[in-house]
């Protein structure tokens, strides 16, 4: 499936664009790119990371609703999001659909998606 045009880059950007109005703490703008980002891989053949996404992705939506947003809990789960759309753009370039036996999922993440810091 290698195209010209790497596979989930709307997604990665949403994701950046969260991040970037996270830093400015405008939470209404974060809370539409985290579930831009979602929208973004409803299709992705990679249920296991498009369910992690989904979490990442609620847990932000809910956390900028909050009277007052935890600003580092919801950089960490958008770091997590950028980090779940990245493993779908790995698998989309080697071509698969599924998780590939010896794939490590836990490389650069922790069960939850978050980097390791």
């Amino acid at each position: 499936m290698p195209t010209d045009r790497p596979a989930y880059d709307g997604a990665a950007y949403a994701v950046d664009r969260a991040r970037r109005h996270a830093r400015l703490a405008e939470w209404k703008r974060v809370a539409h790119h985290a579930s831009e980002a979602l929208d973004d891989v409803q299709t992705a053949p990679y249920p296991h990371l498009t369910e992690r996404l989904h979490r990442q992705a609620t847990d932000v939506v809910l956390s900028t609703k909050r009277s007052t947003p935890d600003a580092e809990r919801i950089q960490r789960r958008l770091r997590g999001m950028a980090a779940t759309v990245s493993e779908m753009h790995v698998l989309a370039v080697r071509g698969t659909t599924m998780l590939p036996d010896g794939f490590d999922v836990r490389t650069g993440t922790e069960g939850d998606g978050d980097p390791r810091e």
